[in-house]
C-alpha cells in the first residue's frame, strides 16, 4: 500500500511539471499559428511546435491513465471506494534523508518474519524429536473379554496384554530422522540470517547513494531553472536562439525533473523495503 502511495505521489508531482510545459507550448502554439498565418515565421516551425505539443498531451493522457490505475489500487488496499487524490496528503513523498537505527541488524534478527518462521520450524522439529523418543517403548494394550456361555457352558471372562512388534524396535530410525530435521532447520535459520544481513547492507548502501543524489539535486535551484526558461523564451522571440534550441532546453529540463522524481520514488520504495524486512517502521 505504501509503495502504491509513493507511486501516486510521483505521478502527482510529474503531472504538475508536465502541465507547466503543456501550458507553455499551448501558449506558444497559438502565437506561432498566428505568426505563421501572417507569414512572419515559417510554417515548418509552427508544425514542429505543434508536434511537440501533441507529444506532451499524449504523455499527459498516459500519466492520467497511470493515476487512475494507482488510485484504484489504493482504493482496493484501503477498502475506501470514495478515495480521491485530493483526499491524500503527499507530503511524505518529498521527505528523504531519513534516519536508520544503528542497531538495525539486531532489530531485524528479533522481528524479521522469515527468521520467526524459521524459529517456528525448529520448534516443530524439536517437538517431533520428543515425540519420537517417547515412541521408543512399545505400547502395551490391556484387553478384557467376556463371553456368556449359555445353559451348558460357564460364562467366560478373559484378560490379555498386547504390544507392537517387533518388541526390540526402539524407533531409532524416526529419532535419527527427527534429529537430522532439527540440524537442517538450524542450518536454514543460519542461512536466512546471513541473507538478511546481506540484504540490509545492500539496502542501506542503496538508500545512502540515493539520498546523496537527491541532496545534490535539491541544491539545484528550481526557481532559477524556471527563470532560465523565461529567458530562453525571450531570446526565442528576439531570434537569439532557434526554436529547436528552445525545445531542446525544455526537454532537458523535463528530463532532469523526471529523473529527480524517479530517484525520489526509488528512495521511498527502498526505504519501505528495509522497513518490511526489519519488521519495524523507523
Amino acid at each position: 500500500m505504501r509503495q502504491t502511495y509513493f507511486t501516486l505521489g510521483r505521478i502527482q508531482a510529474e503531472k504538475k511539471e508536465l502541465q507547466y510545459s503543456v501550458d507553455l507550448f499551448q501558449q506558444m502554439n497559438t502565437q506561432y499559428q498566428r505568426q505563421a498565418d501572417l507569414k512572419n515565421v515559417p510554417k515548418a516551425e509552427f508544425f514542429r511546435l505543434q508536434t511537440e505539443l501533441i507529444g506532451l498531451q499524449k504523455e499527459r493522457i498516459e500519466l492520467e491513465n497511470d493515476e487512475i490505475e494507482a488510485i484504484n489500487q489504493l482504493r482496493l488496499l484501503t477498502q475506501n471506494q470514495e478515495l480521491n487524490t485530493d483526499d491524500i496528503d503527499f507530503t511524505l513523498f518529498n521527505h528523504h534523508s531519513k534516519s536508520i537505527p544503528l542497531n538495525i541488524k539486531q532489530l531485524a534478527k528479533e522481528q524479521n518474519i522469515e527468521l520467526k518462521r524459521q524459529e517456528n520450524e525448529i520448534n516443530i522439529a524439536e517437538k517431533q524429536l520428543v515425540l519420537e523418543k517417547a515412541e521408543r517403548t512399545p505400547d502395551l494394550a490391556f484387553q478384557v473379554a467376556y463371553d456368556r456361555g449359555g445353559g451348558i457352558m460357564r460364562d467366560f471372562v478373559g484378560f490379555g496384554v498386547s504390544m507392537d512388534l517387533p518388541i526390540f524396535n526402539t524407533n531409532k530410525g524416526n529419532i535419527k530422522a527427527a534429529e537430522i530435521s532439527i540440524k537442517q532447520e538450524k542450518l536454514n535459520k543460519t542461512a536466512a540470517s546471513f541473507e538478511l544481513d546481506n540484504t540490509i547492507d545492500r539496502l542501506q548502501n542503496q538508500i545512502n547513494q540515493l539520498d546523496k543524489a537527491l541532496v545534490q539535486w535539491k541544491n539545484m535551484n528550481n526557481d532559477e531553472q524556471l527563470m532560465m526558461i523565461d529567458n530562453y523564451k525571450k531570446h526565442l522571440q528576439n531570434r537569439q536562439v532557434t526554436l529547436l534550441e528552445f525545445i531542446d532546453f525544455i526537454q532537458a529540463y523535463r528530463e532532469s525533473q523526471q529523473a529527480y522524481l524517479d530517484l525520489l520514488e526509488t528512495y521511498q520504495n527502498t526505504f519501505e523495503e528495509l522497513n518490511y524486512i526489519v519488521g519495524q517502521d523507523f
